[in-house]
């Protein structure tokens, strides 16, 4: 034990930060992908006495731990995004718990109890009220198009939306990282790309409760509020209510181009099948990015 703290201290120390010298736990990581309880648990950390950082709030935060992950950042910059925090959630954050367990000896990790097709509800319907607001026009160019041309028109929203972001919007935002998550196609997504995006959530759980030892981590059902959480986090249970908080299902995110919550409109441009699709396009992509991934790996920086 000794061994393993006087490592995760050097690790910090190498990144040019610090960290509490205690037995209390000192970081708190939430494992959910966006959609999964993130602004509740970001709410219910603070209650209890953390001071977490949630990159749906602040996010430029995003951009070191992104460029990290899946650019050319270093792990010092990554780090250094959380100095002063205690805790962390939403993207790309839930991806670092094997950093967060080597750079913080009394760490702990939360992993929300997640019913796969409900949280793929929850996106699609996530997107079809906040990305797309002007829906009304859209759907009368798609049914002016006809039922052939219409996916093609909103691959093409796809591809010219995706091409207008900057690295972090495009790389760690919408759960992108995971490819067959399209969910700007909305009732259109193919179901074939549904279960992959499944799969890939299913995935990252595996291997975080595979790396995670297990009286690090606990599997939590949001519903079951206070008493398990305070518990495990070694605090006293809060007298006022486990907090449900889901601000972005009733606010427009301030994300798009113009900083409008828009997608540009391509109503008056010339639709046509991409030669090159966004599924094929994508997949190149991620097939670069976790070969990048797996060279970090192998030299023992993931």
């Amino acid at each position: 034990m000794a061994r393993c703290t006087l490592l995760a201290l050097s690790v910090l120390q190498a990144a040019g930060l610090s960290v509490r010298a205690n037995d209390d736990t000192d970081f708190v990581l939430y494992l959910g992908a966006p959609r999964t309880g993130t602004q509740t648990m970001y709410e219910a950390l603070q209650i209890l006495g953390f001071n977490p950082q949630h990159s749906g709030y602040n996010f430029s935060s995003r951009d070191a731990p992104c460029q990290y992950l899946f650019g050319n950042g270093t792990l010092k910059e990554a780090l250094a995004t959380l100095e002063g925090k205690s805790g962390a959630m939403d993207e790309p954050y839930f991806f670092m718990y094997k950093e967060i367990l080597q750079a913080y000896p009394h760490s702990k990790f939360i992993l929300p109890k997640v019913d796969l097709d409900e949280w793929l509800h929850s996106y699609l319907n996530f997107f079809k009220k906040m990305l797309i607001p002007d829906i009304d026009k859209d759907m009368a160019v798609r049914m002016m198009l006809g039922a052939k041309k219409e996916k093609a028109y909103m691959e093409s929203r796809y591809d010219y939306y995706s091409s207008h972001l900057e690295f972090t919007d495009s790389h760690c935002n919408a759960v992108r990282y995971w490819q067959s998550c399209q969910f700007i196609l909305g009732d259109l997504m193919p179901e074939g790309a549904k279960e992959d995006c499944k799969a890939s959530f299913q995935e990252h759980i595996d291997k975080a409760v595979k790396a995670i030892p297990a009286d690090r981590l606990l599997t939590f059902d949001l519903s079951d509020g206070w008493e398990p959480l305070a518990k495990f986090l070694g605090k006293p249970i809060p007298k006022e209510p486990f907090p449900y908080l889901d601000h972005f299902s009733d606010e427009a995110p301030k994300i798009g181009p113009n900083g409008d919550g828009k997608l540009p409109d391509l109503s008056e441009s010339p639709v046509e099948v991409p030669a090159v699709s966004f599924a094929q396009t994508s997949s190149r992509h991620v097939a670069a990015t976790r070969g990048e991934r797996g060279e970090r790996g192998e030299r023992g920086e993931l």
